[in-house]
């Protein structure tokens, strides 16, 4: 058998020999580019080895793609591996390659050398919040599937939302319930739309179009239908918030009944988390979180103040002010105010029947962390290009007003 070194032994003898006029060197590097042509013609191209596993098993990277093998030969390849999400604190990559002009998607643990799901997915997506579930697209629609112990929902499914511990899946067939390990443990007639879903750091409710009716559920799974109701707009303690068809009332959720007509207009801002308003026959109509009516004002105009611990409402062409207790003020009546030019704690306006504008600041007590507004603290004439005043002050105070 003719090997490269016998060949180049005989060129160079015969070079010598007869005294040929190509240069010695050259002839080498003819021979070499002859020699090693047929093994890069046939795939066979320099390896880099990127990791070694147990078992014998190897992730290479050849030419412009990445192989994983095993002893008996080639596990899977790719051509592309620079995504990752996290999931149970272990990063995991997204190996894509392209077929048919569609890109096909697996699972790879690198530092473990596993492939934990084939090439042959649309879309795999961390779901929600949840450490160790993944969202996949395949060819029947989406599922879930458990990194932690292998289990996923059945095909097919078009919307997931995370509720409680548990994961509800959407299909045209109804809503399926599944736990965290995927186990299934229950199905209802409802539709994906027009859920909505609201919490109240203690208990989670979702809001359902269900064949029996349009169905409040709780994480508890309790249940009560309201073929009044179109939506929930939000919980505030143990007063939920929703919708019907001519407005919006107050129902509560440890009574199990509405406080209010769902008849009132959405005029909503919080206060401490703990208040808001609705907008009735000309009344504003301040609730706490118990549904207790803590003030209502005939007004044609009400704004929301100082980090929604006050309001204005506009009332016989004046401006006044109630606080987050419904207690009206006792402070000038003002023609106009303004918070856009003043900082935090501060608003400019202007008294009836005078031309300047004056600063003021808010006075409050603070019991607990939550601040009550108490009256306001005149802090001189409002001038365009003036500094405003130290106000408030770093401790909390409850002034008389000047």
């Amino acid at each position: 058998m003719l090997t490269l070194r016998k060949t180049v032994k005989r060129i160079n003898g015969f070079a010598n020999g007869r005294k040929s006029f190509i240069p010695r060197i050259t002839m080498i590097l003819v021979l070499h580019i002859i020699f090693w042509f047929p093994h890069f013609s046939h795939g066979q191209l320099p390896v880099d080895t990127l990791a070694r596993y147990d078992e014998g098993r190897l992730l290479i990277r050849q030419s412009n793609r990445y192989e994983l093998r095993d002893k008996k030969g080639m596990v899977e390849w790719w051509e592309n591996m620079s995504e990752s999400i996290t999931l149970d604190n272990k990063t995991y990559h997204l190996v894509k390659r392209k077929e048919d002009g569609k890109s096909k998607i697996g699972l790879f643990r690198r530092s473990e050398g596993k492939l934990i799901l084939p090439l042959r997915y649309e879309q795999i997506t961390g779901f929600f919040q949840s450490s160790n579930l993944v969202r996949i697209k395949g060819d029947n629609g989406f599922f879930l599937y458990s990194i932690k112990n292998g289990s996923k929902t059945r095909d097919g499914f078009e919307s997931f939302r995370r509720f409680g511990n548990d994961c509800l899946a959407f299909n045209s067939l109804g809503m399926f319930i599944y736990n965290e390990q995927l186990e299934l443990k229950d199905s209802l007639d409802c539709s994906f739309q027009p859920a909505t879903q609201q919490s109240n750091g203690q208990r989670e409710y979702i809001f359902l179009r269900c064949k029996e009716g349009n169905l409040l559920l709780d994480d508890t799974y309790q249940r009560s239908v309201h073929s009044d109701w179109k939506s929930i707009i939000r919980i505030v303690g143990n007063l939920l918030l929703v919708e019907g068809e001519t407005g919006q009332g107050i129902y509560h959720l440890g009574q199990n009944r509405l406080l209010t007509s769902l008849d009132h207009k959405p005029f909503i801002y919080e206060l401490h988390e703990s208040r808001f308003v609705l907008f009735k026959d000309s009344n504003y109509i301040l609730y706490d979180s118990t549904g207790k009516t803590l003030t209502k004002v005939q007004a044609d105009g009400m704004a929301c103040v100082e980090d929604l611990r006050a309001f204005f409402y506009h009332q016989d062409n004046l401006w006044r002010i109630i606080n987050a207790e419904g207690k009206v003020l006792m402070t000038p009546d003002f023609d106009d105010f303004d918070q856009s030019k003043a900082p935090v704690g501060q608003f400019i306006a202007r008294t009836k029947n005078e031309n300047k504008r004056n600063r003021y600041g808010w006075v409050y007590t603070e019991v607990k962390g939550q601040k009550t507004i108490t009256g306001i603290k005149l802090l001189g004439e409002y001038k365009e290009n003036e500094p405003a005043p130290n106000w408030p002050p770093n401790q909390p105070v409850d002034a008389k007003q000047n």
